[in-house]
């Protein structure tokens, strides 16, 4: 509970650093647009002129545009008669005047012309010139808003494909395991004749020892397979009993978007907070030339916001490390719920009530330690990267050592999280005494823990490219059916945006399979040490695959007859 009070503290820390720098002229004078005569519109004197408007597109020059800007109440267009109200010294003269052009606001800040035949002669050059500017962001909209309706069927299509691909993991375990383990050996073998092409290609032998040193590892990984093939093969039952939860546990799919949802507004919450503490500092106008400004940061406003950054950051874990809790309980609920001759259901409400009070604060200190060792992560790698470029070899290598380090560190403290969390939703133990038992019940039945997760994790990568590929290639189709492909100017912006939006679906949907899987392998090994090394607990589906492996049709445990 402490560290969920600590956390709390130093949210509310960053609200009061928030509302003691929230001013809106301060947001304005920070992002409103900019004058030539380097005033920033909607301010002082010119409070209620909001829109910049450009009075000379004589030239071609961007700075001789930017310094004829002034600020002006509406946007000149026909629908207003090209109402002009300006307020700026030597902005009414009539020059500018007899040379009004229709614009429509842009940015709600920006009056951009409404089209080059409306503009004087003279001013045609200038709009190309603003043209340009903005062509590739409005072929980028164009092709966004052409192919809008591909990318919301792809969406549909991403999620079907999902609750395919999840049904296909409780059915078809087997067929995906062997899949699995032939793509682990492909990339070994790839990876020695990888070696041994680039040896013989560049005839440096150094790739030959490499071959070889792969090659030996391919071989000590394929003698410790056969010989635990038993414990494989355990793992595998682990996997299908893991879909089986997936499958009858669909609420987590509402948990994924209730995750999704929270992170962005808190996201969006942090980094507004940023941006006003930014707005309070000094800002300069026309510190590059016209229409710029430049911010000049005091000491407590780059502590505030270092401070602020770090607080999103422990909030951002705390919301993984809670939403991992939740799932890793309802795997462990569904699997105690669960006989040989019954099957359970998840109480994933109770997992939510638990983690938000009871565990709240255990979970507070495994994204707080997640989070130190982040930032250490981040210091060591900026030192790094300075030390690379400055020429000194032994403070490189002293770099790239301490690198590595401390990025085993962060793997450590991972896995410690994802252990304790794991056996705390079990047995309901402080983190420090979870970390510990979880560790020690992991290496107790490492076998069956190691390619259960190594599963788990292929199980996923098949999922995230067999959906991407498919989803991609419906992708094309549509637009190539629809004539839509023949319109865009580039599909590839679009094909990135389907790719990403189908993992950011996927990820909704098969991102917790991990989780999942060592909760559930959690359950097996404490299930079989409370009763003796036999299995008395899990869905029937998991013991008619244990009484096949063990070819028993009494109570089975996991380490042979019983």
């Amino acid at each position: 509970m402490l560290f969920s009070v600590l956390l709390l503290l130093t949210i509310a820390v960053t609200v009061v650093l928030t509302l003691k720098n929230l001013s809106n002229d301060n947001l304005q004078r920070l992002l409103g647009p900019v004058s030539g005569n380097n005033n920033v519109c909607d301010i002082g004197s010119l409070k209620g002129y909001p829109y910049l408007y450009y009075t000379d597109l004589s030239s071609t020059s961007l700075s001789s545009i930017q310094k004829s800007g002034v600020c002006v109440k509406e946007c000149p267009s026909l629908a207003n008669n090209l109402n002009y109200q300006c307020n700026e010294a030597y902005c009414n003269n009539a020059t500018i005047t007899q040379n009004l052009y229709p614009t429509t606001a842009a940015l709600n800040s920006y009056c951009f012309p409404t089209d080059r035949d409306s503009l004087p002669f003279s001013f045609r050059q200038g709009y190309d010139t603003l043209i340009k500017m903005g062509q590739p962001g409005q072929q980028l909209i164009n092709d966004f808003h052409l192919s809008r309706r591909a990318i919301w069927t792809t969406m549909a299509v991403a999620i079907v494909l999902n609750l395919i691909y999840i049904y296909l993991m409780a059915n078809f375990t087997s067929v995906l395991a062997m899949i699995s383990l032939v793509l682990i050996e492909v990339c070994m073998a790839a990876s020695v004749g990888g070696f041994v092409y680039l040896g013989f290609s560049q005839r440096n032998p150094g790739f030959y020892v490499g071959a070889g040193i792969m090659a030996l590892f391919v071989l000590i990984f394929n003698c410790i397979l056969c010989a635990n093939w038993t414990n494989f093969k355990v793992a595998v039952a682990v996997i299908d009993a893991t879909a089986d939860f997936f499958v009858a546990t669909k609420r987590l799919v509402i948990l994924s978007l209730i995750f999704v949802v929270v992170t962005f507004t808190t996201i969006a919450y942090f980094g507004g907070s940023m941006l006003i503490q930014v707005s309070s500092n000094q800002i300069v106008t026309g510190y590059y030339g016209p229409g710029s400004r430049e911010v000049i940061f005091s000491n407590n406003s780059k502590i505030g916001i270092t401070f602020t950054a770090v607080v999103m950051l422990w909030t951002l874990l705390y919301l993984k490390e809670h939403t991992q809790f939740i799932v890793s309980y309802s795997a462990s609920s569904y699997y105690f719920n669960s006989t040989k001759s019954n099957e359970g259901s998840a109480d994933v409400m109770v997992g939510c009530k638990i983690a938000s009070f009871k565990h709240c604060g255990s979970i507070a200190l495994a994204g707080l330690l997640h989070t130190v060792v982040t930032i250490l992560r981040v210091i060591v790698e900026s030192f790094a990267r300075q030390n690379s470029r400055g020429g000194n070899i032994v403070g490189a290598i002293i770099a790239c050592v301490a690198v590595c380090l401390v990025r085993l560190l962060e793997d450590i403290v991972q896995y410690m999280n994802k252990v304790a969390l794991a056996y705390m939703a079990i047995t309901g133990e402080s983190y420090c005494k979870s970390a510990w038992n979880g560790f020690l019940l992991n290496l107790k039945h490492l076998g069956k823990f190691y390619y259960a997760q190594m599963l788990g994790r292929y199980f996923m990568l098949i999922g995230f490219l067999a959906i991407m590929a498919i989803n991609s290639g419906v992708f094309y189709l549509i637009l190539k059916s629809s004539g839509v492909y023949y319109q865009m100017n580039s599909i590839a912006v679009s094909m990135i945006a389907n790719v990403f939006m189908t993992m950011f679906i996927t990820r909704l949907f098969l991102g917790m399979f991990d989780d999942a899987v060592l909760g559930m392998l959690m359950s097996l090994g404490v299930d079989t040490d409370i009763h003796g090394g036999e299995c008395q607990h899990g869905p029937p589906g998991f013991h008619r695959k244990l009484e096949k492996i063990f070819h028993a049709e009494k109570t089975v445990g996991i380490h042979g007859y019983y």
